[in-house]
């Protein structure tokens, strides 16, 4: 009887892990942003589509790989997975003295120009750490846009104000 009990409370168990699986990979699934979760070995364990898509780089054949493996491969990636490497090497004496957190941004050349990814990280209580990454190109190109309008904007104030004295 205790067996029995003790099989059908690991089976409910199993269930929930199971649930919750479902459960964050659907959130995962359905992110605008890129994750990348590496275990305390510093080998990539699971990402989301985003990710793939943002970096464009197949990364399922990536998985099990650590980030300098990756490197190797994927080059142009080399600025952004050592960002991450850099906070993920590091040892216990570092780690009680830092933070275990990243939050920069980074550009990375790509066919269509220059990308700029703001790239956000932190460890996980298992060892290993996560990376949540965004491409963040057009928003600073419309920032860009509209200091330059507000330029313009001003640069056309100042031209024509000393023209209306004038006019007078």
């Amino acid at each position: 009887q205790q067996l029995g009990d003790a099989t059908k409370a690991a089976d409910r168990n199993r269930a929930r892990v199971e649930a919750a699986r479902g459960y964050l990979e659907t959130i995962l699934a359905h992110l605008s942003s890129g994750v990348l979760a590496l275990n305390e070995r510093g080998e990539l364990r699971t990402f989301n589509q985003a990710a793939s898509n943002i970096l464009g780089v197949n990364l399922e054949s990536y998985v099990g790989f650590t980030l300098d493996k990756i490197t190797v491969k994927q080059t142009r990636l080399e600025s952004f997975l050592n960002a991450i490497a850099a906070h993920t090497e590091q040892d216990d004496a570092q780690a009680a003295t830092q933070k275990d957190e990243i939050q920069t941004q980074i550009e990375l050349a790509s066919a269509q120009g220059k990308q700029i990814l703001t790239l956000r990280g932190t460890r996980l209580p298992d060892g290993g750490y996560v990376a949540v990454f965004d491409d963040a190109t057009t928003m600073i190109q419309a920032q860009r846009d509209a200091a330059w309008g507000e330029v313009a904007r001003r640069l056309a104030h100042e031209i024509k104000n000393p023209l209306t004295p004038i006019q007078l």
